[in-house]
């Protein structure tokens, strides 16, 4: 019996001693699998990106040609080839051929020569093609269907997006469609999936295939993918596709520090039994001895028992020290996470604030001018009802209600401008409208915007050396860069009741060029500063409500939307100066 409660003893402490190695071990394999899904994660985000970049360039520039056609429904072979030459259509690897096709059937082709046979082809006889032909036709709807095996070699996917001609109110007529093939391993290999293959299983699904009614694999380099998979949506115009991935090793946790943990576990345990097993061993020994030396073998047990439960307690008392640090661990972690969340609204606070703050001066502006308006008429009315009123009296109060009603309209729109530009920073999307404008009435238009502003101030504001260019570019865009300048400048860049001046130029360089100039002889920046203006939320005014964002949209539109360059000059008590070069993609004299 003695040696069986040993053996009990021995196993039951080496069991205690492994068993606290072994949850530790699982918490840091659950840890390190977590780790790996996080990986996972980043992984799917950088290639959902890089493929619906991929793809929508390559829409944005059929977009072009859809619009093209809407316009000149009538145009011929010539016009279309003419067209995408003039637009200087970047045909990259990736792109096979542009394809206008009208009502079933193939009629302009980009490029022409290497595919000139398909002219005249009935796509809606060919049976590969008709349920995808006929469905963009039906539902008038943009498809994307593949991989399909190209005629000419390779594989490739093919978009389709329908062309409706608007030809009076209420009224639309189905033209036929616009065809993109693009190069199916090049697009995939674009978007890195490649790269990824080595240790990731890939697919990609789009759902709802308007041509088979169920969910369609686009991609894929497995046969079956196993189930624990992690997943994302892909935004693409009135598609809906869905990234799903796997490492190939699956979500191993076992780690170095996990093998240490067991290894650990095991020994710490052995030599823990074997510990025990010799305390049984030499208690043994001592009993034999018993009469010889009593007294001395009863001192010995009691140290013995006495180091059994120091040791007891040393093990219960650091199991509880293990728990209150991973209690108190756990609340830091929760901490951590309220302080970052409360710090993200704090900023977002702060942000929409100011923004409120600079609508409410235009919109105040529009209110009092709309009442001045009002009373004015209301004036007006009562004399003409009186038979008091006089010629110049009534030209006076025309003028003084037309120059209200300019600064209501212009006001309000530096409201919309206001609004564009919170939106640019929160990463939002948009289309701002592609049209020709006059660079010098249009920039005549900004000042005449934002005079309200300057009036009560010693700046004054000089447009020259201005050429009178016509160029294709965004006009909001434009706009915003040059009102944030000089509210900028009117904020940050002279002291109060300075007198100043601000010039703004514009010249074309060799035609291609649009080069704009914009400098004041304010304050001026030191040198440490001038690798921080264009930051987020960097600014030197902060206890005036400043947030920092002005000259970073300023940027962002240079940068991003007009696909230019921004220069910043400056030095303390010398003024700055702005020097942008944008592109311009068509001038042309529109008075001719």
């Amino acid at each position: 019996m003695p040696k069986l409660r040993r053996l009990i003893i021995v196993i039951f402490t080496t069991l205690i001693v492994l068993s606290s190695f072994i949850y530790s071990a699982s918490v840091e394999y659950s840890r390190a699998v977590e780790e790996r899904k996080n990986a996972l994660n980043k992984e799917l985000d950088f290639i959902r990106v890089q493929l619906e970049t991929a793809i929508n360039k390559r829409i944005s520039t059929a977009i072009g040609l859809v619009t093209y056609i809407q316009l000149n429904p009538d145009l011929t072979g010539d016009d279309y080839e003419t067209y995408l030459d003039h637009m200087e259509v970047e045909m990259d690897e990736t792109i096979v051929n542009f394809a206008a096709i009208k009502d079933t059937t193939i009629t302009f082709v980009y490029p022409f020569e290497e595919n000139k046979a398909a002219i005249g082809v009935d796509l809606g006889k060919i049976e590969l093609q008709k349920d995808m032909i006929l469905s963009v036709k039906d539902d008038k709807k943009v498809i994307i269907t593949g991989p399909v095996d190209l005629v000419q070699g390779g594989v490739g996917l093919i978009i389709r997006m329908p062309i409706i001609i608007n030809e009076g109110t209420m009224q639309e007529k189905y033209w036929g469609q616009m065809g993109i093939v693009l190069d199916y391993n090049r697009l995939f290999n674009e978007a890195s999936f490649d790269e990824l293959d080595k240790f990731i299983l890939l697919e990609v699904h789009q759902s709802d295939d308007p041509i088979s009614n169920s969910t369609s694999v686009i991609y894929t380099n497995v046969d079956n993918l196993p189930p624990g998979f992690m997943s994302t949506s892909m935004q693409l115009p009135q598609i809906q596709w869905e990234i799903r991935a796997i490492y190939a090793i699956g979500y191993t946790g076992q780690t170095p520090v996990f093998y240490a943990l067991i290894f650990l576990g095991v020994i710490t345990s052995t030599i823990a039994g074997l510990y025990v097993n010799n305390m049984f061993k030499r208690n043994e020994d001592l009993k034999k001895e018993v009469d010889r030396r009593t007294l001395q073998l009863n001192k010995n047990n009691e140290y013995l028992e006495s180091v059994v439960l120091s040791q007891k307690q040393k093990q219960e008392e650091l199991q509880q020290l293990n728990k209150k640090l991973e209690d108190s661990y756990t609340d830091l972690q929760k901490a951590q996470d309220q302080l970052i969340v409360k710090e993200k609204l704090a900023t977002l606070g702060e942000l929409v604030g100011s923004v409120a703050h600079d609508i409410n001066t235009p919109l105040g502006i529009g209110v009092t001018l709309t009442s001045f308006v009002k009373n004015n008429e209301t004036a007006l009315l009562e004399k003409f009802n009186q038979d008091s009123i006089t010629k110049t009296a009534l030209i006076q109060s025309i003028n003084e209600n037309l120059e209200s009603l300019v600064t209501i309209e212009n006001n309000l729109s530096r409201v919309s401008d206001l609004v564009r530009s919170f939106k640019l920073m929160a990463n939002d999307q948009y289309f701002e409208e592609y049209r020709s404008i006059s660079i010098k009435k249009y920039l005549n238009e900004i000042l005449v915007s934002v005079y309200p502003r300057f009036k009560n101030t010693n700046i004054e504001i000089l447009a020259k050396n201005i050429e009178d260019i016509n160029v294709f570019t965004y006009p909001g865009a434009i706009s915003q860069i040059f009102t944030n300048l000089l509210i900028n400048s009117l904020v940050h860049g002279f002291y109060k009741d300075q007198h100043g001046r601000i010039e703004i130029c514009a010249r074309s360089i060799e035609h291609q060029t649009l080069e704009l100039i914009y400098r004041d002889n304010g304050v001026g920046l030191e040198k440490t500063e001038l690798d921080k203006v264009f930051e987020p939320f960097y600014t030197t005014k902060k206890i005036k409500g400043s947030t920092g964002l002005g000259l970073h949209i300023v940027s962002n539109l240079v940068n991003k939307t007009l696909r230019g360059t921004i220069q910043l000059n400056s030095s303390k008590n010398k003024g700055v100066e702005f020097l942008i070069r944008i592109p311009i993609d068509s001038t042309f004299d529109f008075n001719e």
